[in-house]
Parts: C-alpha cells; structure tokens; sequence
C-alpha cells in the first residue's frame, strides 16, 4: 500500500493523523535530502530514505516525476511505503501520477501555493502554478508561483510573465520567512533561491 503525506511548508503544520502514520511507517521516502521535508523528518525522529539518485536519471522535469512514480511502486511491491512531500500532496506531480493509477490513501498538508498567499495577505481567489508549469498554464491576477527554486528558473518565469503582465507589474518575493516587495523585473535578482521561493503577483 502506499501512503502519500504533505508535510506543510514549516514546523507544526503536519496533522495528527499523518504523524501517527509516520510513526507507525515500515519504509519512508522523500524526494531529496536537502527538502524541507527530509528536516520535518529528522525533527521528528523519523527514519526515512532520500530518492535523491532519481534526479541522476532523469532529463527533465515531467521525467523526473515519472521516474519518482515508479520508484514508489517499485518500493510499493515489496511493502508498504509512506511517500512524503513538501506543501500540500496535489502539488508534487509524482504524487499527481500515484493518485490517478490509483490505491493511494493520501494526508494532505498546507500547501505552498496557500501559505504564500496567506503571507501575501491574499484570501480570496487566486491562481496558482508551479514554476516549472508557468509557460504550460493559463495565467490571472492574483498569481501565486511556487517552487521557483533555481536563479535560471527564476529567469525563464520572469521572461514569461513580464511579457503577460509587463516589467513593472508590483510582486512580492517569499523565501522562507523573508519577503521582499519588487517589480517583476527583479524576480531573478535575489541572492538565493529555494524549494520554498514563491512569487506573487497581484
């Protein structure tokens, strides 16, 4: 059976049902050591096994999803595997792909998408789109773009959503606790970039 867990974007945002899951969990997986996933983890004292060799094999990003995805059932066949996630469990794609082939019991956590909204004081509709999804996606204001993890990343969402919404268009830059007012011009320009690297347009 495979069970397949949100962690939340920080500490304390993990439910009690998918703790007593974890701790109870024959075999644990997460997608990269370095995730914020791997340390909520760690705090809790729970032994896990990083999939970081998938990325050594895959091309791109739809590839390594499936590549995860088939890691898990692989692991799956042998017993049962709790697979975990950074944010909410519909915003990893190899999760998309577990759920659709079916026999996933899932524990959703808060999403990325909705704590940077939150911290952006939006509470009503949005859209929101992983960085690798935005030239793929219909795009509206409000927009929340998470996963924005990496500088030449962070440059090819800017190039395309300044030609939607124009270089000056107000943003807002998240990266961990910190938040940075900007034009979308600059959204390639910070010194760092992280799986918890959010823009938001409003």
């Amino acid at each position: 059976m495979i069970t397949i867990i949100g962690l939340g974007t920080r500490a304390g945002e993990l439910s009690l049902r998918a703790a007593e899951c974890l701790k109870g969990a024959a075999s644990v997986l997460v997608r990269a050591a370095s995730l914020a996933s791997a340390e909520t983890l760690k705090e809790l004292g729970i032994p896990f096994e990083s999939l970081d060799f998938v990325y050594e094999k895959s091309r791109n990003f739809d590839t390594l999803a499936k590549n995860l995805a088939a890691e898990v059932r692989k692991r799956a066949a042998e017993g049962d595997v709790v697979y975990c996630v950074d944010g909410g469990v519909t915003e990893d794609r190899a999760a998309q792909l577990l759920i659709k082939q079916g026999g996933v019991t899932v524990y959703e956590g808060v999403s990325k998408a909705a704590s940077a909204a939150a911290r952006a004081g939006l509470f009503g509709g949005y859209t929101a789109v992983s960085a690798y999804e935005v030239a793929e996606r219909k795009l509206a204001l409000p927009l929340v773009v998470y996963d924005l993890d990496d500088k030449l990343l962070a440059g090819d969402v800017k190039l395309l959503l300044c030609d939607r919404f124009g270089d000056e268009a107000p943003a807002l830059l998240l990266d961990g606790e910190k938040a940075e007012r900007i034009p979308l011009y600059e959204a390639d320009r910070a010194d760092r970039y992280s799986p918890e690297t959010a823009l938001v347009l409003f």
